[in-house]
């Protein structure tokens, strides 16, 4: 039985705060650019939060909960931090201090929050594919070539999303180490460029919980569409640093696979390298040229 998002708590609460966030930017009619685009990425959220019906069974709901606990936390945060931003500006200005200080720390805790907010995003449509494939697979017979295709082709997506999820791992890692392991400022004058970069920090270390979700929900969500295309389990298929990794069935003919068993799990490429588990049939293992 599936039930709206948008009916509980969770849900609402995170719809509520990312619309006043959006419409107190969408009112500084010169706020910064990150800022204007910041608005773009909420309304765009509260879209998917609209659309999204997830089952009470779903594997994937777990993730759901998880990033939709994250991105309140994260959205109520940065409520008060924009409190404090704009608290000397007006409708049609926003005081140039706080617009200075947006340009010292804010722009990189901008970049983060936004991170957040897309992996956050990231995950509910992947819970709004999966159970939509899935339900479309469900109304064919297993032997139906276009069923397999379907799968196929969002099998590839997912794995596209996992790519992604790994590189903006990597990208928020290096923003995190970056201001961890600078000098500290000293003497109360830096006190409160102290307690940003603090913030900041905490802000990345959301972000990258939030992108530990979304590939986790990737992972799980291939698994299960593997599973629903061949009625069989796979479970842990990374491929890093232009790598590539695959498993299951390939290429093999309608009605083949149902003759074999796999359970496959925790098949990893890495440093630019192939690895393969399942059974494949004129399969392109090379891997495109380094540039």
């Amino acid at each position: 039985m599936t039930e709206a998002l948008g009916a509980t708590v969770g849900g609402f609460a995170l719809v509520r705060v990312a619309s006043d966030i959006a419409t107190t930017i969408g009112n500084i009619k010169n706020a910064p650019k990150q800022m204007r685009e910041l608005k773009d990425d909420l309304r765009a959220l509260e879209g998917t939060l609209s659309d999204l019906e997830i089952s009470s069974t779903d594997n994937v709901s777990r993730h759901i909960h998880l990033a939709l606990e994250n991105c309140s936390n994260a959205c109520t945060d940065f409520r008060t931090l924009l409190d404090r931003w704009t608290k000397d500006s007006t409708q049609d200005k926003m005081f140039w201090v706080k617009r200075w200080k947006v340009g010292v720390f804010g722009q990189d805790r901008i970049k983060a929050f936004r991170g957040n907010l897309n992996d956050c995003k990231s995950t509910l449509i992947v819970a709004i594919l999966t159970t939509e494939r899935t339900n479309e697979a469900r109304q064919l017979h297993r032997s139906d070539p276009s069923r397999n295709l379907t799968l196929q082709e969002y099998e590839v997506e997912l794995q596209d999303d996992i790519t992604r999820a790994t590189s903006e791992r990597a990208d928020a890692t290096t923003l995190l180490q970056a201001y961890t392991t600078t000098p500290v400022p000293q003497g109360d004058a830096d006190e409160e460029a102290k307690q940003s970069r603090q913030a900041l920090c905490g802000e990345i270390q959301r972000w990258l919980a939030s992108n530990i979700i979304f590939h986790a929900a990737c992972e799980e969500a291939l698994s299960s569409t593997a599973q629903e295309r061949t009625g069989q389990k796979i479970r842990g298929i990374r491929a890093t640093n232009d790598s590539k990794a695959s498993a299951g069935f390939f290429n093999m003919g309608v009605g083949e696979e149902l003759r074999f068993t796999q359970d496959i799990s925790d098949v990893t490429a890495d440093g630019h390298s192939i690895a393969a588990a399942g059974v494949f049939r004129g399969f392109d293992f090379s891997l495109p040229r380094q540039a």
